[in-house]
């Protein structure tokens, strides 16, 4: 789950790789092009297959799991980029007199996916802007709740605000 290698390895105390990219990731705009380098998704991608393939030797399985990660891994990429923009989702609220306007597809999986993607969007953001102590959840947020790392944003504001003033 991305929740653990975000955090325990992408947040390391110890340096690697993975952990540069990700600091340089960090200290760019909030608002980047976003999209890993084709090289470390191709490569990634191959580790990951050789690694079903070890899992899976049977050749139709292999190759049914490598696509499905390989097609969840773009969805995930897509994301990441999306949320790196000024794209803001369009959330109608149930109450909202345009929202029985809207079509029952609209409503039962477009409305859905956009409100998930606002609370993905949203703890993102959190973690970039606020503090990258928290809020290391992307696709799934719920984790930050069950790991306790999705504090009330106040509560956060204020103590990097005393700890500013501390030092002044």
């Amino acid at each position: 789950q991305e929740y653990f290698f975000h955090r325990v390895l992408l947040h390391s105390p110890f340096d690697w790789i993975g952990k540069s990219i990700h600091g340089t990731h960090h200290n760019k705009d909030y608002f980047h092009i976003s999209i890993d380098p084709p090289a470390l998704l191709l490569g990634w991608l191959f580790a990951a297959h050789f690694i079903i393939k070890a899992m899976l030797p049977q050749y139709h399985l292999c190759l049914s799991a490598t696509i499905g990660y390989s097609l969840a891994g773009l969805v995930y990429e897509w994301s990441h980029y999306i949320v790196h923009t000024k794209v803001k989702p369009r959330i109608i609220p149930p109450t909202s007199p345009s929202y029985q306007q809207l079509s029952i597809l609209e409503r039962i999986i477009t409305q859905p996916i956009m409100r998930g993607y606002a609370k993905m969007r949203d703890n993102h953001i959190r973690h970039h802007l606020i503090d990258d102590r928290y809020w290391y959840a992307f696709s799934v947020t719920e984790m930050d709740d069950l790991f306790g790392t999705n504090p009330n944003v106040k509560d956060v504001k204020r103590e990097i605000r005393k700890s500013r003033e501390g030092f002044q």
